[in-house]
């Protein structure tokens, strides 16, 4: 059936009329959410993600217009179980080496998300790892190499997480590099779900509690009052450190990123999991699953650049007890990572996403928040959506971005602002304001940056490490790029006009739009770099003067004896008189 909803421009006001043009419609990403164990998915079911799944498909009261509507999201689901525990799942036995028509299923999507609960909930923790590998829904060899070769092959973007102690981890804790970005076992140093444990080399582990107080009394350190446990479903979120990228203009990862700012809250929860730090992750661990699937879990870069590694990108700053009071068991834990990001794509493979819990992603977490609305509700609402256009594969960045800046030329501002003699880097400047009326800015940069060569990356890190005088900014490198892409579109917008004007049914040339990306980026740059070297010659013949000493202003001798008879020294008894008066 026909979805006009396909067809809605980006911005609410735009040149084009719907009807008279043969147009693109918004990328299509397929992501298949994938549960086991407790996780439910009927509305109803507070310990599920069904209010996640109709963000993503913005069913009502989800349907909002403007953010993200240049990308439509599917979802399917599947249970590894024979049914999931509450409503109904597209795929029920799921095993990721399914195959249907003669093709893998996982074939079909773009995206897989693990909410894994697998093997279940232990209290005390058990400090065995054992029934892990015990469970009847644990990976399989078949399994492990199809997902890989999905990952690798396809560019396939997956998301991950469980709990606290080794929840998720008979899903999870295996699929390569998921397994190297969060700890998922015992051996690897959970945290618990309730009292302290000890490892096996001595440390203890505690609970990673990040419940807010709910009143003034409970922040109260010195008061009796106790955080209660159910807090966790009120509409108060806790605060997150966010790692920010950039010198000056610094900005935070694209997933973290809103129209409205940083993203920097997250649902609270009484036991997190707990994501590796960078210098934590086992750069160099690798995998063999057999039949020739086998590989490091962090390629080198396809493009001669450094190799890309995850990075934590959010961190938790729990309350400690003491002097806190929770009403679970002592926690000291001050601060944890709780997100981990992985951008494969230069390395030819998919992107990868873990988060400490999927209580960030509950119903009974999120429910509260979406209740009290505000910005924090539209933060967190976004970040979920972030995920499902980050972890894309490239193909489906690249339609994308292609979409929403075709679609931004024919806003009004654009007809007035747009300008195809203008430097690219200052039709570039313009777009950005267009742009960011329907994508967040961070998402766009991330865009972008993939047309930038290696030796740009390497040469101009961003920061930059030392002063650098003939460094051009970053801000203006971006600017080039989009600017370079927005022309290269402008043609294509004035010839559907015209024909309209002519009073003919034009269609869009997609061909066109879609090598006017790379075209556009790459006469961006070299417009800026023309302008550069210019730029750089007016420098050095201007510098030159530093060496001209017998020219310009200079101290005359009857100058310097003014300047010294207005620095004439004080006497000591013109300083203190009365003192001297006293003696």
């Amino acid at each position: 059936m026909f979805d006009p909803d396909q067809l809605r421009p980006p911005l609410n006001q735009s040149q084009w009329e719907l009807g008279y043009w043969r147009i693109p419609r918004r990328p299509l990403v397929n992501i298949l959410i994938v549960v086991d164990g407790r996780i439910g998915l009927d509305p109803s079911d507070s310990f599920g993600i069904s209010k996640i799944i109709a963000i993503l498909r913005k069913n009502p009261p989800h349907n909002d217009t403007g953010d993200y509507s240049y990308v439509r999201f599917d979802v399917d689901t599947a249970s590894r179980d024979e049914e999931p525990f509450s409503g109904v799942a597209d795929h029920t036995s799921f095993r990721f080496d399914q195959m249907v028509d003669g093709q893998p299923l996982i074939n079909r999507y773009h995206q897989i998300w693990c909410f894994g609960f697998h093997p279940g909930n232990t209290v005390p923790s058990n400090p065995s790892d054992a029934a892990i590998e015990a469970h009847s829904t644990k990976m399989s060899s078949g399994e492990l190499r199809a997902l890989t070769t999905w990952m690798n092959t396809r560019r396939g973007g997956l998301l991950a997480m469980g709990d606290h102690h080794y929840l998720g981890a008979t899903m999870a804790w295996k699929i390569p590099r998921v397994r190297a970005m969060r700890r998922w076992t015992n051996a690897d140093g959970v945290p618990p779900f309730d009292l302290p444990v000890t490892s096996p080399g001595g440390a203890m582990r505690y609970r990673h509690d990040t419940n807010q107080p709910q009143n003034a009394t409970q922040a109260n350190p010195a008061s009796s009052a106790v955080i209660p446990r159910n807090a966790e479903e009120d509409g108060i979120p806790q605060p997150i450190e966010l790692r920010y990228y950039g010198g000056i203009a610094k900005r935070p990862h694209p997933l973290l990123c809103t129209r409205l700012g940083a993203m920097n809250v997250l649902p609270d929860h009484p036991h997190e999991g707990w994501v590796y730090e960078d210098h934590e992750v086992p750069v160099d661990s690798s995998y063999d699953f057999g039949n020739s699937v086998a590989g490091p879990d962090f390629p080198n870069a396809v493009d001669g650049g450094s190799r890309p590694l995850p990075q934590a990108i959010a961190w938790a700053h729990p309350l400690p007890e003491p002097p806190y009071d929770h009403e679970k068991s002592p926690t000291p834990v001050t601060k944890f990572a709780v997100i981990g990001a992985y951008d494969g794509h230069r390395a030819n493979v998919g992107r990868v996403v873990v988060d400490s819990t999927w209580h960030h992603w509950f119903n009974m977490n999120i429910d509260g928040l979406h209740a009290a609305g505000g910005n924090n509700w539209t933060k967190i609402k976004s970040y979920f959506r972030n995920c499902a256009v980050w972890l894309s594969p490239p193909t489906k960045q690249y339609a994308m971005l292609a979409y929403a800046a075709f679609w931004s030329v024919g806003s009004p501002l654009a007809v007035e602002e747009y300008d195809a003699g203008m430097p690219s880097w200052e039709l570039g400047e313009t777009a950005r304001d267009i742009l960011g009326q329907s994508v967040n800015p961070c998402m766009y940069y991330d865009w972008i940056h993939n047309f930038f060569p290696a030796e740009l990356l390497e040469r101009f890190p961003n920061p930059l490490d030392d002063v650098c005088l003939t460094c051009p900014p970053w801000r203006m490198i971006e600017n080039a790029v989009l600017g370079g892409i927005i022309k290269s579109m402008l043609p294509e917008r004035d010839r559907l006009v015209q024909e309209r004007l002519q009073g003919k049914q034009a269609s869009v040339n997609v061909k066109q739009l879609v090598s006017g990306l790379d075209k556009g980026a790459s006469s961006g740059l070299s417009e800026l770099h023309k302008f550069w070297e210019r730029e750089l010659e007016r420098s050095k013949k201007g510098l030159s003067a530093f060496e001209k000493t017998n020219t310009g202003r200079r101290m005359l001798k009857e100058d310097l004896a003014q300047i010294l008879d207005d620095l004439e020294l004080i006497d000591p008894a013109e300083q203190c008189p009365d003192k001297q008066a006293q003696n």
